[in-house]
């Protein structure tokens, strides 16, 4: 008699989905030093991106895992550069000046929902009124936060607010892009240090363009190497390259459903690290609203397809077999 097949235990993508959010977290605080120092944003996402990439570029070539080179790759690395790093880490960075980070970073909560919404739009997945009903939880959440409560300080800064939702809406379009695109089978590493790299060559462009400029190690306090704004660039540089890389590896063996788990997990973490950084409490109405967009995640992704979607062969997106470590 033929012994059942061994499911994948969840202990290590469950352990790795804690670090990546942990780790994530910080990226809010970074970007507020960073703002604070008065880092333009575009040169701010250049540095960290050029910085990422490129260690983790030499990290693959040695163990033979680099990125791939083909159409396909290169179209997947702009378009998770652009959507994923590019455009919503600028915008996070120019908001953060505006808005506590403990706040800002619940908008990380939306994402999940609107992968939905944008996933049944694109006919990646079908429609449910579970998911539905989710995505109106999320919205609500996002009322609580900019209605007539304490969270936000003034009617100014909900505008703020409402500007960073563009963010988690980029982050569902990156989700469902990547998907569509399913690029060739290529490490995790690979295909982070693909991303950052392309995400570095698009700001090298925006910051030729807008004439925006930053300097590393020219703004030092004297008797000290780095300034805030360097630290805050290789704090950055950091987080992506944790973060980034363990993601392409969590959705290869554990898939996306999975890893949607992350973006409220990393709403907790940025608001311990807020509180740590800068001793930010946030207000009783932030965690209301995070408990009901935590609410709505859970209706989508616990209410979605019980099979496995069919995918092509060597696509890692889906925990199809692969290359797995860098």
């Amino acid at each position: 008699m033929t012994a059942p097949p061994v499911m994948p235990s969840r202990a290590l993508p469950l352990a790795m989905l804690l670090m990546v959010a942990l780790v994530y977290g910080l990226v809010f605080q970074f970007n507020k030093m960073a703002r604070d120092a008065a880092v333009p944003e575009f040169a701010y996402v250049f540095w960290q991106t050029l910085l990422g990439g490129v260690v983790l570029l030499l990290l693959t070539l040695l163990v033979g895992r680099g990125p791939g080179r083909r159409l396909g790759h290169l179209k997947a690395y702009v378009a998770v550069g652009f959507l994923g790093i590019a455009f919503p880490i600028c915008l996070l960075t120019n908001v953060a000046g505006e808005v506590d980070p403990g706040v800002l970073t619940t908008v990380l909560a939306l994402s999940p929902p609107l992968t939905y919404l944008f996933s049944v739009i694109a006919r990646l997945d079908r429609f449910r009124w579970l998911g539905v009903l989710g995505v109106v939880l999320g919205f609500l959440g996002i009322l609580i936060i900019v209605g007539p409560s304490n969270a936000l300080p003034s009617p100014e800064h909900a505008g703020w607010y409402l500007l960073a939702l563009l963010a988690p809406t980029s982050f569902a379009m990156t989700n469902v892009t990547a998907a569509l695109l399913r690029p060739p089978e290529t490490s995790p590493g690979g295909m982070a240090s693909g991303a950052l790299l392309a995400t570095a060559a698009i700001m090298a462009v925006v910051m030729l363009a807008t004439g925006t400029w930053y300097q590393p190690l020219s703004a030092a306090p004297e008797g000290t190497i780095l300034s805030q704004g360097d630290w805050a660039i290789l704090g950055a540089a950091f987080v992506n390259i944790i973060a980034i890389t363990l993601f392409f590896e969590i959705v290869r063996i554990a898939g996306p459903v999975f890893f949607a788990q992350f973006n409220y997990l990393a709403v907790v973490a940025a608001i311990f690290w807020a509180w740590l950084f800068f001793g930010s409490l946030v207000d009783w109405s932030v965690w209301l609203a995070l408990a009901v967009m935590v609410a709505g995640v859970l209706l989508v992704t616990m209410t979605g397809p019980r099979s496995a979607p069919q995918v092509a062969a060597g696509d890692p997106g889906q925990g199809t077999p692969g290359k797995g470590g860098i």
